[in-house]
């Protein structure tokens, strides 16, 4: 029976997507392997495979064969428990029977456990709350993106060297070329620097190209050192044995500056561990769990499903769960990119990393680790960065036949340029190093999959998730783009600025007062941002609400109360009509709130209507600016709201928007639909 699992490897070594086609292809050949997936630009590969027949020691072994290295994620965690040597080895034994736990390596000295674990089957988090569990004192020394942007620092720091010591004998070996008048003394010398400098620096090519041919393929590394190598001996023949101009200066400026190519590329692919420590560093480092009437700060790996925290004004939510005591207002903007802070009560839900702005809160946690909404999303913009695009699956398959093509048309320039041409051997052998080395196919397989990796890292630290290469590619496409109105193109904090009574209208009955606090005490239990804004006015006038004993939203429209034997309803000119709410009236001044912009909300009191309130929701200072950019560049604008079509097209005509592209009218659960009709 076929055991199904997936698995993330980290790989090292490679040095163009040529390399990561070669792992790729050797993966998916291996038996029992259904889909293997290798990203250059994050250095991982994502293998599907069957369990009973292969695992990941095979897939190690395979991938060190090609000349590359290969692990799983890790985390090291420290034991300030003081135990034997017969108890270390029990708790490494216990450790490894973790599932997705693959090796333990332990140090008894150093009282430490150097973890190899699947991320797909657990994460770092997981595996410190498996192993506290099992009763030791533990912390966790370096975390499996801690290592990651460590690993990658030393790796840097090694380019970087490598870098200097290549450009200082660069910048000696230039002005040797240029103000040493004897041929012979200026070739020598050039030659000694020269050979350091390839030693150096042309030790990094050569032995990418090394271990390319050994596998029988070809990358960017063997150009390099074909044309560096053949500038190199030429020269060396013309300083010592045969006549003519040497090619010193000309091969330690292709290695200095392919090295500082490769250095800002290297720079570029560790912005994603970086994004990736961004969205973690939302997560607080601790909680407090509330245990037994007693307050105790755990770290957030040991929280459980089930565990009552406390969270206090301007602490963070340690992770999703619901509210058991007390009341608040959330900041969820870093998750929902909501700027107003939402009201969370007895059984709200609230999510990890928001932050909890003005009461105390007791929650009880529902999800935690990888099963929270923020590690769900880190997981989506990992997975994201490791989806390939049509376009680089194109270029992978085109750089792997890159090379040869180029070698052959480099050799057949030299031979007619030397013996059609007849120009000599130096400007042929000229032609044939210039030829290779501008050709590095690089650019094929490195260009989209940054791209593709810093651009999903950039989008997810500003509230875009990406679904991965082919979205980011399909926006090239797109010739539409539909905004929301509220909170969108409209600042999102909407604020009562009219009010018009049955008093006014009749010399009786409902005045402002009463209004506002029919109104304000019905939409107590909403949490619409129009609702919140008839209560703000209500409250900074000091009137008394109450909240209503029965409540009834009715999506799009409005809602239907019971506050104190009165029957009350707030909502839209659909709801008055579809509960028989004569409206004749007051539609004139209805009339005018819609031609002036205002969102109307009506307020009916025992089946008779007695008043409406103007709702504005200023217009955001950007929104003209954006909009006329996305004009320039060809997309059509629509805009899409709830609100009634009058009060939509003032808007809309605002922001010069075509009448014909402003949506109104449309409820919220329709729009997904309406975007789909567009599409």
């Amino acid at each position: 029976m076929e055991s199904s699992e997936k698995i993330k490897i980290k790989l090292g070594g490679m040095t163009c997507a040529s390399c990561a086609l070669k792992i790729e292809t050797k993966l998916k050949d291996m038996q029992g392997v259904s889909n293997s997936v290798v990203n250059f630009a994050n250095e991982e590969a994502t293998v599907e495979y069957d369990s009973n027949v292969t695992n990941y020691n095979e897939f190690n072994q395979a991938i060190k064969n090609l000349g590359y290295k290969s692990t799983l994620a890790k985390v090291d965690i420290k034991i300030n428990d003081t135990i034997t040597e017969d108890t270390f080895n029990q708790l490494v034994g216990k450790v490894e029977s973790i599932e997705g736990i693959h090796s333990v390596r332990g140090n008894l000295v150093a009282s430490k456990l150097f973890i190899e674990f699947n991320e797909l089957k657990i994460d770092e988090n997981q595996v410190y709350s498996k192993i506290k569990k099992l009763g030791y004192d533990i912390e966790k020394a370096a975390g499996a993106i801690d290592k990651e942007i460590e690993k990658h620092k030393k790796e840097m720091n090694y380019r970087l060297r490598i870098l200097f010591i290549s450009l200082a004998f660069t910048l000696v070996i230039t002005p040797i070329s240029w103000w040493v008048p004897d041929s012979f003394t200026r070739n020598l010398l050039l030659f000694f620097f020269a050979i350091g400098n390839y030693g150096v620096a042309g030790s990094f090519f050569l032995i990418g190209a090394y271990k390319s041919l050994r596998n029988k393929s070809t990358n960017m590394d063997v150009l390099v050192a074909l044309g560096t190598t053949t500038a190199l001996v030429y020269s060396i023949l013309t300083t010592f044995f045969i006549d003519g101009k040497t090619f010193y200066e000309a091969m330690s400026m292709i290695l200095t500056f392919l090295l500082i190519g490769k250095y800002f590329e290297h720079k570029t692919k560790g912005q994603t561990s970086e994004a990736i420590k961004k969205l973690i560093g939302l997560q607080p480092k601790t909680a407090t769990l509330l245990k037994d009437g007693e307050e105790i700060e755990i770290p957030i790996e040991e929280i459980e499903v089930g565990d009552v925290l406390v969270v206090r004004p301007g602490e963070k939510i340690p992770v999703d769960g619901r509210v058991v005591k007390g009341k608040t207002k959330v900041d969820e903007s870093m998750i929902t990119g909501e700027s107003k802070y939402v009201k969370k009560e007895i059984d709200s839900e609230v999510i990890g990393a928001t932050v909890n702005q003005t009461g105390l809160l007791h929650i009880k946690s529902e999800r935690v680790g990888k099963d929270t909404l923020l590690f769900q999303i880190i997981d989506f913009v990992k997975e994201a960065q490791s989806k390939k695009a049509a376009k680089q699956r194109l270029a992978d398959k085109v750089s792997n036949y890159f090379v040869p093509i180029v070698v052959l048309i480099a050799i057949l320039a030299f031979l007619y340029w030397f013996f059609i041409a007849n120009i000599g051997l130096e400007l042929s052998l000229l032609v044939f190093t210039s030829i290779v080395v501008i050709s590095c196919p690089c650019a094929l397989g490195l260009a989209i999959p940054t791209a593709i990796m810093v651009g999903t890292g950039k989008g997810a630290e500003n509230g875009i998730l990406l679904k991965g290469g082919d979205s980011l590619e399909s926006i090239n496409s797109i010739d539409t783009i539909v905004f929301d109105k509220t909170g969108t193109l409209t600042i999102g904090k909407p604020r009562v600025s009219k009010i018009f009574t049955e008093n006014e209208l009749k010399g009786e009955g409902f005045d402002e007062q009463k209004l506002l606090t029919a109104a304000g005490s019905a939409e107590m239990g909403s949490e619409h941002p129009l609702a919140r804004a008839i209560i703000e006015e209500a409250n900074q006038r000091g009137y008394s609400l109450e909240s209503p004993n029965e409540f009834e939203a009715k999506p799009g429209k409005g809602i239907i109360v019971r506050s104190n034997d009165n029957h009350i309803l707030v909502g839209n000119e659909k709801l008055m009509r579809e509960n028989n709410i004569e409206l004749n009236e007051f539609l004139p001044k209805l009339n005018e709130f819609q031609d002036e912009g205002v969102t109307s909300i009506l307020i009916s009191v025992n089946n008779k209507l007695r008043g409406i309130l103007g709702i504005s929701d200023k217009i955001k200072d950007q929104a003209h600016y954006t909009l006329e950019k996305l004009r320039e560049k060809g997309l059509k604008i629509y805009m899409i709201t709830g609100d009634n079509k009058k009060t939509a097209l003032s808007i809309g005509n605002k922001l010069g928007i075509e009448e014909n592209k402003i949506l109104a009218e449309v409820l919220p659960n329709q729009k997904a639909e309406t975007i789909k009709n567009l599409q």
